[in-house]
């Protein structure tokens, strides 16, 4: 088995070349990613015969039970970090759109027509749920970032 982070789409691409036995074994081993939506810093265990190229996978037996932890870790702290990233584009987005909407022809604009005002406070509010959905995510990753490590050092006792 072999462990690999997704780094461009040409990861992804070889992959899907695989074929469906592949795909099969590949979902099988990682259930908690959709592989029609994977994305780059997707952490996936790999089957040994699974195409990818040998440069950008790693055999988790070749750093042992270190390497692991170190490419899970690295794993979690990017999808943290993409997740942090999001969370502070939709934070611009939406001051950009709040300091449009205070300008003079806006405004105007918007005290004119109520449908609109009405779409744009929706589309506000919606902004305002995903952002605040993506901050909740990212505090979840933290969260299983700290269990992860716990529960790794745990097995990592035993394992000896």
């Amino acid at each position: 088995m072999r462990i690999l982070i997704v780094r461009n789409a040409a990861d992804i691409a070889t992959l899907k070349a695989g074929g469906t036995p592949v795909l099969t074994r590949l979902q099988a081993l990682n259930p908690h990613v959709d592989l029609d939506r994977l994305e780059t810093g997707a952490t996936l265990l790999l089957p040994d015969d699974a195409p990818a190229d040998n440069a950008t996978t790693k055999a988790p037996t070749e750093d042992g039970f270190a390497g692991f932890v170190r490419q899970a870790e690295a794993g979690l702290k990017l999808s943290g970090e993409r997740l942090k990233q999001t969370a502070d584009t939709l934070s611009a987005e939406r001051s950009a759109v709040t300091t449009a909407a205070k300008s003079a022809a806006v405004k105007r604009l918007l005290d004119s027509d109520t449908v609109l005002r009405t779409q744009l406070q929706a589309a506000t509010d919606d902004a305002a749920q995903e952002q605040k959905q993506a901050q909740q995510a990212g505090k979840t990753v933290e969260t299983l970032q700290q269990v992860m490590a716990s529960e790794l050092a745990a097995l990592g006792k035993l394992i000896g």
